[in-house]
């Protein structure tokens, strides 16, 4: 079976985002929870993430689409239409 995960993983990191990060406190003998400490470098690089992340992604999806010609592989039936640029967009593979 096929399982999409994404919803549990958006739920999970909005969680661990407001949340914070838990951290053992000497004095009080207890776990306390403290903000992320990247916050301020994380928008600093944001423009770098973001295109690091775009070529990530699109060569992982050059390499995903050229190795589903590869043996012999369970195919998606929307994403094998013979039409290239739709299949790569659609992915070929399940």
């Amino acid at each position: 079976t096929y399982r999409i995960n994404g919803h549990l993983a958006f739920w999970v990191t909005l969680f661990a985002v407001l949340c914070g990060c838990p951290y053992w406190h000497q004095d009080s003998q207890s776990v306390q929870f403290r903000s992320f400490p990247l916050e301020d470098w994380l928008y600093q690089y944001f423009s770098e993430f973001a295109f690091v992340t775009i070529l990530l992604t699109t060569a992982l999806s050059v390499y995903l689409y050229i190795d589903s010609f590869i043996g012999n592989k369970i195919l998606a039936h929307g994403g094998n239409s013979g039409i290239p640029m739709y299949d790569f967009f659609m992915g070929r593979e399940l």
